[in-house]
């Protein structure tokens, strides 16, 4: 009687699939990097965007106030901030203007992420310098544009 071994042909193919597999997980990973990293340059596109608008608003509401603070505040609906001479509108995530002020309750103030704030920098011979700044709420800069208006006297 002969003494036959068998030998399967599953074993070359076993490793040929973990091989495959291997790959397609190497793969997958390296295309999901590339979709977070995609998203995250969106986002902030996105937050530029948004930030240049809400910049020129708050440059031509301080133009058409005349550098007024306190028209600009009641203008684009922000806060006037006396002692630091601004005026600050708070934004949620999707650019909703959002009511931060102290009687608010803090549920509003916290869903702030985006603050334009408006400084009145120096009254020179004729005009008035001052700066719109877009940031987040963790002091970020995204955008800042300087504005300058001519001083009208009667």
């Amino acid at each position: 009687m002969k003494n036959r071994s068998f030998v399967s042909g599953s074993g070359p193919f076993l490793i040929e699939l973990l091989i495959g597999l291997l790959v397609f997980a190497l793969t997958a990973t390296i295309c999901l990097q590339i979709f977070v990293g995609a998203h995250r340059i969106s986002s902030e596109n996105n937050a530029l965007n948004n930030a240049i608008i809400k910049a020129q608003n708050g440059a031509e509401s301080f133009k058409a106030s005349g550098g007024n603070l306190k028209e600009t505040a009641i203008l684009l609906g922000g806060d006037l901030i006396e002692m630091d001479n601004a005026v600050l509108q708070h934004f949620n995530y999707y650019w909703n203007p959002v009511v931060a002020t102290e009687q608010n309750d803090s549920k509003n103030a916290a869903c702030a992420k985006f603050v334009l704030e408006i400084r009145q920098l120096a009254v020179q011979q004729g005009y008035i310098k001052g700066e719109v700044l877009v940031r987040n709420t963790t002091g970020l800069s995204i955008f800042s544009l300087p504005v300058a208006v001519l001083e009208v006297t009667p």
